[in-house]
């Protein structure tokens, strides 16, 4: 479907996205430290509190993680409103919604009084904000053939950082914020038997790599005061269809 009026072009490039992954490995201590799982029961007690269960993971040790991420994305197209038919480039402006799972030092402050042991919890990560984004038209949705890019900026305005001891946003002042930045890249390569894809039938293989920074932040009084956490995050991928 295809309108001539610029508003009406606009609306039609809607595109709605959920996206739902799970990551699991190991990763080795680099230092002696107590940490706490998702289900643990935070209990008040005289000058402080008790967590149970704990477990002592002690430098060289390996630990097993297993991380989920959810993203969902709502996004427009807003070239159509300049007038531009059919731009080079699309740029995308939108809201997103995204959660993830894993151990957080959010809470390193609090540390065992006998040996200054830090503590580490299994952490809920979760940012709503705007998101824009940059790539070839429709490269995702056709399967275009070669190289195809596409990036993307967000930048969080609802965010925490939850774990079993706390919400990290209750602990902030009145006059500081929770800020959340994000980047990412993502290059892949797309083959087809043919080069006809608009009337294509047949099978495509489809390979690359994604790179994404996130990146927590506490500003007071809308000036950088610290960071919080930041991940780098690269992943290959692989995939293979049939288009019918």
């Amino acid at each position: 479907m295809r309108s001539r009026n610029k508003f009406g072009r606009f609306l039609l490039s809607a595109r709605a996205n959920y996206n739902k992954e799970w990551f699991y490995g190991t990763a080795t201590a680099n230092q002696t430290f107590i940490f706490a799982p998702r289900n643990a029961t935070v209990t008040a007690i005289p000058g402080g509190f008790s967590v149970d269960p704990l477990e002592e993971i002690n430098t060289g040790e390996k630990l097993g993680f297993e991380t989920e991420f959810t993203d969902t994305e709502i996004t427009l197209s807003f070239l159509p409103l300049f007038g531009a038919k059919d731009p080079p480039i699309d740029l995308r402006l939108g809201v997103y919604f995204s959660k993830w799972e894993r151990p957080s030092t959010a809470d390193s402050a609090f540390k065992r009084v006998s040996d200054g042991a830090p503590l580490i919890t299994e952490s809920s990560f979760k940012t709503t904000g705007v998101v824009l984004r940059a790539g070839k038209p429709n490269a995702e949705l056709d399967n275009s053939i070669g190289l195809n890019a596409q990036g993307f900026l967000k930048y969080g305005f609802d965010n925490d950082i939850e774990g079993p001891i706390r919400a990290l946003s209750t602990t902030l002042d009145d006059d500081q914020d929770l800020k959340f930045y994000g980047a990412g890249l993502d290059l892949w390569y797309t083959w087809k038997r043919a080069k006809d894809k608009d009337k294509y039938i047949g099978p495509y293989l489809k390979m690359g790599v994604a790179a994404e920074l996130r990146k927590w932040s506490i500003s007071s009084g809308g000036t950088y005061t610290e960071d919080v956490e930041q991940d780098i995050l690269y992943r290959p991928y692989f995939s293979a269809g049939y288009i019918f």
